[in-house]
């Protein structure tokens, strides 16, 4: 149910490391070790997919939440025996097993098209940590705007530019709309620098934590007025 590209990638990749390994073996073999191998790889490589990447479950997701909401409890009006004198109505509930919570997913897929020359500028990693960010900071406010431009990402909320996300070849940059105090709040550790836009943390770089930049951006977000 995957994109068929993320099958021809770990096909591909099982493929190259099954080369030179099919001595002694039948062609239904290397078919089977390939198949299998090819399994295996697309489920390690689902561990990093992206919200898009699941586009095609939603049908699947959808029906499995709507079979758990129709598991409620029961309740059945039951005549008891002789043993109430007056043969009253009594409630009996019947037990059933719990029901699984199934979280729906309420990020807005990523127009690719619109992203398109700032994913083939940059490197695939600092590209992941820019959905990462957008993912992580979506689910703490949805209300964020993430709107692309030809140079930059602007982020808005509350009617108001929060801030500018810049790519470069290897690294993020963040500029956000507040003075250089405010942001120290929330970054004490961080290489910052101030312009007269705002404040700059530098080189967000590829695999980094930036758990605390996510936080910094989802509380500034919540300040109605900038503060340069």
């Amino acid at each position: 149910m995957f994109a068929s590209e993320k099958y021809e990638e770990a096909f591909k990749e099982a493929l190259d490391k099954s080369l030179g390994h099919f001595s002694n073996k039948s062609i239904d073999d290397i078919n089977k070790d390939i198949k299998e191998a090819s399994k295996n790889i697309l489920a390690e490589n689902s561990k990093n997919f992206i919200v898009d990447d699941f586009i095609h479950f939603r049908k699947l997701f959808d029906l499995i939440l709507e079979i758990s909401n129709s598991n409620e409890i029961k309740v059945f009006p039951v005549v008891t025996s002789s043993v109430t004198p007056q043969n009253e109505i009594v409630e009996v509930v019947e037990q059933i097993k719990p029901k699984y919570e199934i979280v729906k997913d309420e990020i807005l897929p990523l127009n690719i098209k619109e992203y398109g020359r700032h994913k083939g500028y940059t490197s695939k990693k600092v590209w992941l940590n820019f959905l990462k960010i957008r993912e992580e900071l979506l689910k703490l406010n949805p209300a964020i705007e993430f709107n692309s431009n030809q140079n930059f990402v602007s982020l808005y909320s509350l009617k108001r530019n929060l801030a500018v996300i810049r790519f470069q070849k290897d690294t993020l940059n963040v500029q956000v709309k507040f003075n250089e105090k405010e942001v120290r709040k929330h970054l004490p550790n961080r290489k910052i620098h101030t312009t007269q836009n705002g404040t700059v943390i530098d080189n967000i770089t590829e695999g980094e934590d930036f758990t605390d930049i996510i936080k910094m951006l989802y509380e500034l977000s919540k300040i109605k007025k900038v503060r340069v």
